[in-house]
């Protein structure tokens, strides 16, 4: 499993070690999330525990709930009903399942915890890491909780091009799950085709963006140094590794065969985040190309 959604009660959390140990224990790299249900989770949190600590302990409380936040803390999507979290988890867990609910007032592991002390029950190993067949959907479902999460995506990928209808497929299935929000999508490739029979492609591919999409495409050239080789998909909160990238085989048999993903560390995403960038990547930039160019404008 690539990520794994976890529901966790509030009441369950009444002291700056159980944060340390929510901090430890959820991360986008490591491939497991804390669901926001309700949605005031954090708020809830901060009201719990502020409020017999000194003042240095709020400073460290606050440090710890940042992180928490920014690392592991995604949006549920999940109606709340009722006062009472037990019972509005398991009516809701129904309808649209967590990995685990902890803070459950049943005891059938890894599904249902009756407390944070029982986390040592889960196998985290067992996540940041899934095989999935090499099309469309099954490349991009799996990055959903990254993707919702995030405004500005990187794909990096030295084998993509415009004008591989492989790529597009692809791409479309990435707008879909990216829905509504305003997304900035930055892609990151090898310079492999004529530039005039690229531009022409990528303005036929700008007319399939939605409104809230911009697509900035950057053809780079690493002089055959293969410093442009590792595919990899990454926002500001986390990142996945494509073991054969994000393209979709024009054979349908190859489409069968699986490919790897995996949770990149924190490590790994600062690297990415400096070196791919829209103002400097770190390898020679050919072309950019961006759908807000009026080149690449059409109308309906």
């Amino acid at each position: 499993m690539l990520f794994a959604e976890f529901a966790v009660n509030p009441e369950q959390v009444n002291s700056l070690d159980n944060l340390a140990q929510l901090k430890s224990s959820f991360d986008f790299s490591r491939g497991t999330l804390i669901s926001a249900f309700p949605k005031n989770w954090l708020a809830l949190l901060d009201q719990r525990i502020a409020g017999n600590l000194s003042q240095i302990q709020k400073q460290r409380m606050v440090a710890l709930l940042t992180t928490i936040r920014d690392r592991a803390v995604v949006k549920s999507g999940r109606d709340y009903a009722g006062d009472n979290w037990v019972q509005a988890a398991h009516a809701i867990n129904d309808q649209k399942p967590f990995y685990s609910i902890v803070g459950s007032d049943t005891n059938a592991p890894p599904r249902h915890l009756p407390s944070l002390e029982q986390l040592e029950l889960i196998d985290f190993e067992s996540f940041g890491s899934i095989d999935v067949p090499r099309n469309a959907l099954a490349l991009i479902q799996p990055v959903a909780p990254l993707l919702s999460a995030s405004s500005r995506i990187r794909l990096v990928d030295p084998y993509a091009c415009p004008t591989k209808p492989s790529v597009t497929a692809v791409l479309r299935s990435l707008f879909g799950v990216i829905g509504t929000k305003q997304c900035v999508v930055e892609i990151y490739s090898k310079e492999a085709a004529v530039r005039d029979l690229v531009e022409a492609h990528f303005q036929q591919l700008t007319r399939l963006l939605p409104d809230n999409i911009r697509l900035i495409w950057s053809v780079l050239n690493d002089g055959g140094t293969g410093q442009l080789h590792q595919r990899l998909l990454f926002t500001e909160r986390g990142g996945v590794i494509f073991d054969r990238g994000f393209i979709e085989p024009s054979v349908h048999e190859q489409r069968l065969v699986s490919t790897n993903l995996r949770t990149m560390n924190r490590a790994q995403v600062d690297n990415a985040t400096r070196d791919y960038n829209d103002a400097q990547p770190f390898v020679p930039c050919v072309s950019k190309l961006s759908s807000t160019d009026p080149a690449y404008l059409t109308e309906d």
